[in-house]
C-alpha cells in the first residue's frame, strides 16, 4: 500500500519522458545527417505546395512497407526529404511533369492510413 501512494499520478508532469523524446529526436537528426538525409516530410491532409529539387536524384530506401524513393523537396522555403512509393501512379505522374520541366506542384492528400490518396492539382 505504501508503494502505491508513492507512484506519480497520471496527470503529473513527466519531464523525463519529454527529455528522452528530445534526446531521441536529436540522435535521429544526427543519424539522418550522417546518411545525407534531411528531415522526412509528412504531407498533411489537404493541399500542399511543393518544389521538387530535380538536380538531386532520388535515393532508394527499404522500409517495412516496401521499397521507397526519397525525393528532395522544398515546402514553404524549408528543404525536406519525401518518401514515395516508386510503383504509385502519383510517382509516375510526377516523373512525367519533371520530364516536361515542371517541378512546382500543388499536391492534394485525402484520407488516412490505407485510404490515403494523393493527386496533383496543379503543376508548373
Amino acid at each position: 500500500m505504501e508503494l502505491y501512494k508513492k507512484m506519480p499520478k497520471k496527470n503529473a508532469p513527466q519531464n523525463w519522458i519529454q527529455q528522452k523524446r528530445e534526446q531521441l529526436k536529436q540522435e535521429r537528426k544526427v543519424a539522418m545527417k550522417e546518411k545525407g538525409m534531411m528531415e522526412l516530410f509528412n504531407m498533411p491532409i489537404g493541399e500542399t505546395e511543393i518544389t521538387i529539387d530535380d538536380l538531386v536524384p532520388p535515393r532508394k530506401a527499404e522500409t517495412k512497407f516496401g521499397d521507397r524513393d526519397i525525393l528532395r523537396i522544398t515546402v514553404n522555403g524549408a528543404a525536406s526529404d519525401w518518401m514515395i512509393n516508386p510503383k504509385s501512379p502519383l510517382y509516375r505522374e510526377l516523373l512525367e511533369h519533371l520530364y516536361e520541366g515542371k517541378n512546382h506542384f500543388i499536391i492534394v492528400r485525402s484520407g488516412i492510413e490505407k485510404q490515403t490518396r494523393y493527386s496533383i492539382k496543379k503543376a508548373w
